[in-house]
């Protein structure tokens, strides 16, 4: 089978995809093709549109088989009740999530990562950022209204921090002290965080004739997964 990719000319362009087979051809757009292949990007900070088509594509994919969804995460954070959507979701799959930090995961983004791949599959680019911080408010109205809003953010941010910590590998304390301001984190830094990490390895070298990566875990182990 034969890929020929064809880009639309528009502002923000989105790659076609060209499959030549026996049977003619099919066009898909890059991003449906990709599902095929079980791998979704989350190139966006977190909103309900972004969310939206991030959820359907998990449904789908996970009644599909229970192969592994590969999600490739660069984001800078956003709405966290978007992100709690697509946690949910990822909650009720039977299929293992692969996650991928390619250039950044903050905030939702470092929530996404840390909490939601699977054993042993938490990965990262090795030029990858990762950041974790408290929640932020954003609270507005009446002054009554702006109590409550802080009031809900304030358990928000118990949840995550205390999800975030158990999957890292430190105390509940340990991780709201160290994340009183931004933490930002190299790849090697996300990798040897706590007793677990917020990432379990470092994608090195490029893929094998089997289509593994190689990457590096804690104390220097290498291995093509």
């Amino acid at each position: 089978m034969n890929n020929t990719i064809v880009t639309q000319p528009q502002a923000l362009s989105i790659p076609m995809v060209i499959e030549t087979s026996p049977h003619g051809e099919r066009a898909y757009d890059l991003g449906s093709r990709l599902l095929q292949d079980r791998v979704i990007f989350l190139d966006a900070g977190f909103d309900d549109n972004m969310a939206h088509i991030i959820k359907q594509s998990l449904y789908y994919m996970d009644a599909q088989s229970r192969e592994p969804i590969t999600l490739y995460i660069t984001s800078p954070g956003g709405s966290v009740h978007a992100g709690l959507g697509i946690a949910d979701i990822v909650s009720m799959m039977k299929s293992p999530i692969h996650t991928v930090v390619l250039g950044i995961a903050a905030s939702m983004g470092c929530y996404m990562q840390s909490t939601m791949g699977s054993k042993g599959m938490r990965l990262a680019g090795k030029r990858a950022q990762i950041m974790a911080h408290q929640v932020s408010s954003g609270t507005q109205g009446t002054l009554a209204d702006q109590k409550i809003s802080l009031a809900h953010s304030e358990l928000l941010d118990e949840m995550l921090a205390r999800e975030i910590a158990n999957a890292v590998g430190v105390s509940y304390e340990q991780y709201k002290q160290d994340t009183v301001r931004d933490m930002w984190m190299t790849a090697e830094q996300a990798l040897n965080y706590g007793t677990k990490g917020f990432i379990d390895g470092i994608i090195i070298g490029e893929r094998n004739e089997d289509g593994k990566l190689l990457i590096e875990r804690r104390g220097g182990v290498q291995e093509y997964i």
